[in-house]
């Protein structure tokens, strides 16, 4: 009843109802690694080893898909938003159309290199090759992968968000049936290993595509794609958004791959406590992600209507529902803080720091809340670049400059740069927050 009093039920049914959907969706992709893991895991310590690596590259190639996700998903919420129903199809038909396009060159760039990259990332011959045929065999599903990014950022724009969680569910429990058979050669087929792990996951990809083909010739899609010849304005769009998000994915992977090498500075143990908090945490920020991409689809309807009032009243709402919803988790995280990690180790000293880790990160969800939903708001009214200049100036002084200055030379170790991830988190949100409330409508960008 209280949260009815402070907020409008009715777009609190909007955004939530947009909302939910993204959660249960992105904890269905983020099972596929684990769900590999736990197959190969069967085979050896170097499998393991192996997936690891060829994973963390894997990640790296997928970047150029995101690219396109955000542009599309704010262009067909803008077009949608001012009425032009048709200009939405056809930046989803180019856009489709990009995306296999850009995957082509992409999977073979990755194939010639894939043995080359691994080697850099993990260590000895075994796990070089193992890491290669996994690898390999995720990048042949690429052309899958992106179209499928494009198609569910498509819908989204379009205000589903059900369908994308539908067909999520589905590719995994394809991926589930597949992994063993391939893995391990079930059904007369030959014992894949490592390689069949990836090729299950690459083959649930092109599986849920054709099931999306499938709802587009029954006429069960929101909004279907109008494919003619790409063109440069629609490119131009797309790369105006995308561009900024892609350069902030491989500036962020490159902070983070420094902040975890200072981290293992401070031994083996933090570096440890490190990895398990850091999973145990990363099934908890989901909510946020969901009410970013709320955000950014009801504020871009609104902008490409030039309803600026309507944008900033769904701001204002999803930012105090993403607050609540990221503060319950944050602080469930905390109380539990002490028991979760048991399941994971049984080290007295990783427990510890891994209890503090949680203690940290669950303290910082409120700020990470309000971040996430005022990057959804500056995405929606077409500005991408500001979340990306503030995320990187923040995590680039705070998370790593203070962290490092309060870890090493206040004696705190792994602590002091837990400490600046906690307020790094809190200063985006802040910084963002204040932008908005001062100079919102010089960020807007009507791109339709």
């Amino acid at each position: 009843m209280f949260l009815m009093n402070i907020l409008d039920s009715r777009l609190i049914r909007k955004i939530y109802g947009l909302a939910w959907p993204v959660i249960i969706e992105y904890f269905m992709t983020s099972l596929y690694t684990l769900i590999d893991t736990f197959f190969v895991a069967k085979l050896g310590v170097a499998d393991v080893a192996g997936l690891g690596g060829g994973g963390y590259i894997a990640w790296m190639f997928w970047v150029p898909g995101f690219m396109l996700t955000t542009g599309v998903m704010v262009l067909i919420a803008q077009s949608l938003g001012a009425g032009k129903r048709e200009l939405a199809r056809r930046v989803y038909g180019e856009s489709v159309i990009l995306a296999l396009a850009i995957s082509l060159p992409v999977v073979f760039l990755g194939v010639l290199v894939a043995e080359d990259v691994v080697r850099i990332v993990v260590a000895g011959p075994e796990v070089t090759v193992k890491g290669t045929q996994y690898l390999v065999a995720r990048l042949l599903g690429l052309p899958a992968m992106y179209i499928f990014f494009t198609v569910g950022a498509a819908l989204r724009g379009a205000k589903d968000t059900k369908t994308p969680m539908t067909v999520s569910i589905l590719g995994n429990i394809f991926n589930i049936i597949l992994d063993p058979i391939l893995i391990f050669g079930l059904l007369g087929l030959p014992k894949l290993g490592v390689f069949g792990a990836g090729l299950a996951s690459s083959l649930s990809f092109y599986f849920m595509l054709m099931f999306y083909i499938v709802l587009g010739v029954k006429g069960r899609l929101v909004i279907m794609p109008r494919i003619k010849a790409l063109t440069v304005e629609t490119l131009r769009k797309i790369l105006y958004l995308g561009l900024p998000i892609s350069i902030e994915r491989i500036l962020m992977s490159g902070l983070m791959l420094i902040y975890v090498s200072m981290i293992a500075r401070f031994g083996s143990v933090s570096l440890a406590a490190h990895q398990i908090g850091l999973r145990i945490e990363s099934l908890v920020f989901m909510p946020g992600i969901a009410f970013r991409i709320a955000t950014a689809t009801l504020v871009g309807h609104e902008i490409g209507g030039k309803n600026i009032d309507k944008a900033k009243e769904i701001i204002n709402t999803a930012t105090k529902l993403s607050l609540m919803f990221m503060s319950i988790t944050g602080f469930s995280l905390v109380a539990l803080s002490w028991y979760i990690p048991v399941l994971f180790i049984d080290n007295v000293e990783v427990h510890r720091l891994s209890t503090i880790y949680l203690i940290l990160a669950g303290s910082s969800e409120p700020g990470l809340g309000v971040a996430f939903a005022m990057i959804g708001a500056f995405h929606g009214a077409g500005n991408t670049l500001v979340p990306v200049i503030v995320s990187a100036i923040s995590n680039a002084t705070v998370r790593l400059g203070l962290g490092w200055t309060l870890g090493k030379y206040y004696g705190l170790g792994a602590i002091g740069l837990w400490t600046g991830m906690f307020l790094d988190v809190y200063v985006r949100g802040i910084v963002l927050y204040v932008l908005y409330r001062k100079r919102f409508e010089r960020f807007i960008k009507v791109l339709v």
